[in-house]
């Protein structure tokens, strides 16, 4: 059966650092905070995903991260930081190339 998260939505990832930091919850890998970020051009350089990923690896949060109404991605690459702590992951319709076994997430079910 599929879990069904109720995301909180972000519209930059410094609001969404803060969140993160400030939740007690996500501690554990089966009960991760949803989050979403809506309307971020991650290619961007001020909001690019290492920049995501490096908010994301400070926090030590397990989560579910929406990114599908996010612009400025067509490829998902390696993470390294960061990548551990997701376990479901969504991604924009724009990405045309992924491979799990290349971004971290392998074994963990995520589907791309």
């Amino acid at each position: 059966m599929e879990t069904v998260y109720d995301y909180e939505t972000f519209a930059n990832i410094a609001d969404l650092k803060t969140y993160l930091d400030g939740q007690s919850d996500g501690t554990a890998i089966g009960t991760p905070l949803a989050v979403r970020l809506s309307g971020v051009n991650l290619s961007e350089q001020e909001t690019n995903i290492e920049s995501l990923f490096a908010a994301l690896d400070a926090s030590d949060k397990y989560i579910a991260l929406d990114l599908s109404a996010c612009k400025g991605m067509t490829a998902w690459t390696r993470y390294d930081k960061g990548a551990d702590k997701i376990v479901s992951l969504i991604l924009p319709d724009t990405v045309t190339e992924a491979e799990p076994r290349q971004c971290g997430l392998e074994g963990r079910g995520i589907n791309t």
